[in-house]
């Protein structure tokens, strides 16, 4: 077990909500994440990754995308990253955040191919749990000719609920990719790949070591300080969010006293109308 060193791993960050925006990227430079773009929601990230793409950048070694924002969602986003010839790396691991995780927004994502999904309100442990799966369970993407994305079923499981595992590809009748100059290809046709890649996420935060048995472990100290700065965030949260409702409060009543400038109240307050 080893504790690893993000330090030298970028990540993109899309969230349009600016009080979970800024949370959670303190929360990755606790992690001792230093490379940290932001975008605050899917056509600005679409906007960014195309610079990555145009500047022959790999882009972020993580993508960590809110669900439900506009006027580009994490879906729709998700699906550009894995399908758009503008994407600089249609591989990368993407983890879907969202406070409406129920089992159809969990299907779509993983249809899309997401790598993993982490539920909203999240936890300091939580999170970073989830980037652990990502670094030391990598899957296998596959292509075929409705899907490409990780392998939907894990190694240490088995496969999808309703999924008939006896329709699974064999080995001896797919395309598998080890790296550009190892390809293995069956006798037959087939429009199935598998690309197993070498984990280049894992060998940046482990110093080269991917090759071993090394895991990732939990750093418990690291974790309890950062639940403790999720806490106090969330005070901070209560206190801002009091204060704007009294706010809001204040604007209704004067645009009811005041019904022909019930729009100039609130914009000139910085408030939607």
């Amino acid at each position: 077990m080893a504790v690893y060193d993000f330090s030298r791993c970028s990540v993109l960050l899309v969230e349009d909500n600016g009080y979970i925006r800024n949370t959670f990227e303190d929360l990755l430079r606790h992690f001792q994440f230093s490379r940290i773009s932001t975008a605050s929601n899917g056509e600005e990230a679409i906007d960014y990754l195309k610079t990555m793409k145009i500047g022959n950048n790999p882009g972020p070694d993580i993508i960590i995308s809110d669900l439900v924002m506009t006027p580009i969602n994490g879906l729709l986003l998700l699906r550009w990253v894995r399908a758009s010839k503008d994407s600089p790396n249609r591989m990368v691991p993407f983890v879907m955040l969202s406070g409406a995780a129920d089992r159809d927004y969990v299907n779509s994502a993983r249809d899309l191919g997401a790598t993993e999904f982490v539920a909203k309100p999240f936890s300091a442990s939580s999170v970073y749990e989830r980037i652990l799966e990502v670094v030391d369970y990598p899957r296998q993407f596959i292509t075929n000719h409705d899907y490409f994305g990780p392998d939907r079923r894990r190694k240490r499981e088995g496969p999808p609920m309703g999924v008939d595992e006896r329709r699974e590809k064999k080995e001896d009748d797919v395309i598998i990719v080890y790296n550009a100059e190892k390809i293995v290809k069956p006798e037959g046709p087939t429009d199935v790949w598998y690309w197993r890649l070498p984990n280049s996420f894992k060998e940046r935060v482990a110093g080269g070591l991917s090759g071993t048995n090394i895991k990732g472990e939990v750093p418990g100290n690291l974790i309890e300080e950062a639940e403790e700065q999720l806490e106090r965030a969330a005070l901070d949260f209560t206190t801002w969010a009091l204060e704007y409702l009294s706010k809001l409060s204040d604007l209704c009543t004067e645009a009811l006293l005041e019904p022909g400038r019930r729009a100039s109240h609130f914009s000139e307050r910085g408030c939607p109308s």
